[in-house]
C-alpha cells in the first residue's frame, strides 16, 4: 500500500496541482470519482452480505444507520477492503496543503512523518483518519517529489530521507512485532 499511495500522489501531483485546479473543483471531481464508485460496492455488498448472512464472515444488516456508519467508518463496514478510498479522499481534500511553496516540503513532510509513527490504537477509525496518519507520508512525499523544483537537489534529497526514514521505521516496526509476537506466545 505505500507504493500505491506514493504513485497517488505523483500522479495527482502531475494531473490535478499541475493543472491549477481549485479546491471546490477537486472536491467535487474527487466526490463524483471516489464516492459514487464506494457507495456503489457498498451498498451490494450490503445487500449480498444481508441475503447471504450465514454463509458470509462479516454480515451486514440492511439499515441507514449501518450504511452510513460503513461510509463514516469504512474498516468497520461490511466491505472494509475499499478502506483506502476514503483514505485517499482524505489526502486530496487537503489540496490547499500541496499547493504550498516547494521551499516549506519538507516540514509537511516532517509533520507526516511525526503522524506515521503514532500508535494506531490512539487514532480514531472514522473517516480513514488512522490510516491517513499512517500512509499520509508516502502520498506527501509523491507529491513533493515530483514537483519540477525537485531538481533542487537539497529538499529532494531531504524528501528522500524522510521516506527512507518512514520505510525503515515501519520495517522495524513490523520486525518488532512479528519477533515480540511469537516471543510472547512462546513464553509459558
Amino acid at each position: 500500500m505505500p507504493l500505491f499511495f506514493f504513485i497517488s500522489g505523483m500522479l495527482f501531483r502531475l494531473g490535478r496541482l499541475s493543472k491549477g485546479t481549485s479546491f471546490l473543483q477537486n472536491l467535487k471531481d474527487k466526490l463524483f470519482r471516489l464516492g459514487c464508485p464506494l457507495v456503489t460496492f457498498t451498498l451490494l455488498a450490503f445487500i449480498a452480505k444481508s441475503v447471504f448472512a450465514n454463509e458470509v464472515d462479516r454480515a451486514a444488516t440492511l439499515s441507514m444507520h449501518n450504511f452510513l456508519m460503513a461510509i463514516v467508518e469504512p474498516a468497520n463496514g461490511p466491505l472494509n477492503e475499499m478502506w483506502f478510498i476514503i483514505t485517499l479522499f482524505c489526502l486530496f481534500i487537503l489540496h490547499p496543503i500541496w499547493k504550498i511553496p516547494y521551499k516549506y516540503s519538507p516540514i509537511i513532510t516532517a509533520l507526516f512523518l511525526c503522524l506515521h509513527f503514532i500508535p494506531k490504537e490512539y487514532i480514531t477509525q472514522i473517516m480513514g483518519l488512522r490510516e491517513l496518519c499512517f500512509y499520509g507520508i508516502y502520498f506527501c512525499i509523491g507529491v513533493f517529489m515530483t514537483k519540477r523544483e525537485s531538481a533542487k537537489r537539497n529538499i529532494f534529497f531531504l524528501n528522500l530521507l524522510l521516506l527512507v526514514i518512514a520505510t525503515c521505521g515501519e520495517i522495524l516496526y513490523i520486525t518488532s512485532t512479528n519477533v515480540c509476537g511469537k516471543l510472547q506466545t512462546s513464553l509459558p
